[in-house]
């Protein structure tokens, strides 16, 4: 099952394509059931049913906190960040816990954040199983390769690497001590038919887009975004009156 939380839980949802302004009507409709936002916090989250949570950080760093609050310049000012959501509630309670950054570089995998805006605090099967936590993983996937925290080092540990991606290239591009585990292998290049069911199929616009570029470089992406998002809104609406009249 799967439970999306925007203004309410929509639980157990259909396949759809992402959308700027579709995706939650999206969700409401396929939806098997319907809960309140609150309801779905404490049945699912504080009840321990959910296995894996994702989420996208600014700023990492070698102990798997995050920071999505604010960045410090070197001139002494900060940069406001988005801020974090209901991530520093439920961080400890869901099975895995699972970070992304799309570019790997030592300012976004730093040594210790600005600010710790989230972070998992009991890591190891014992102490969650004393809080009432099922044991779980944590991982940081990044364009370069995978991290899993380690439960004794307590610290991030490189488990997996992209095709084509050197160890050197990965301790250049991080700004703290790179441990690689002893099992660490390369993981095979994506298939191509996957590649066209998430660009062609889950993200026809091409919203996730503009997680891979700078913030100076998204205004271009984002009109060409909302152009597209309005054709699709078209399209479907244009489809469903066809379907409703033959109906």
């Amino acid at each position: 099952m799967i439970v999306a939380t925007m203004s309410c839980g929509h639980l157990d949802i259909a396949p759809s394509p992402m959308s700027l302004s579709l995706l939650e009507p999206f969700d409401a409709e396929t939806a098997v059931a319907h809960a309140g936002g609150d309801d779905t916090y404490s049945a699912y989250y504080q009840g321990g049913a959910v296995t894996h949570e994702i989420i996208a950080a600014a700023q990492v760093d070698r102990r798997a906190r995050v920071n999505n609050i604010a960045l410090r310049k070197h001139d002494g000012g900060s940069i406001r960040l988005p801020g974090q959501g209901g991530m520093a509630d439920v961080a400890n309670m869901h099975r895995d816990y699972v970070i992304y950054v799309t570019g790997h570089r030592k300012l976004s995998l730093v040594d210790t954040v600005d600010i710790a805006s989230c972070g998992r605090a009991y890591v190891t099967d014992a102490e969650r199983e004393a809080q009432g936590y099922r044991p779980g993983a944590v991982k940081l996937i990044t364009n370069l390769c995978v991290f899993a925290l380690d439960s004794e080092s307590r610290e991030l540990v490189v488990v997996e690497t992209f095709a084509g991606i050197t160890r050197e290239r990965i301790i250049e591009a991080t700004g703290f001590p790179v441990v690689f585990a002893p099992d660490c292998e390369e993981i095979p290049p994506v298939p191509t038919e996957t590649l066209e069911i998430l660009r062609e199929r889950i993200d026809p616009i091409g919203l996730r887009r503009l997680e891979f570029v700078g913030s100076r470089n998204r205004g271009g992406w984002l009109d060409e975004i909302v152009a597209l998002d309005r054709d699709l809104v078209a399209f479907l609406a244009a489809r469903n009156t066809t379907q409703g009249s033959a109906a």
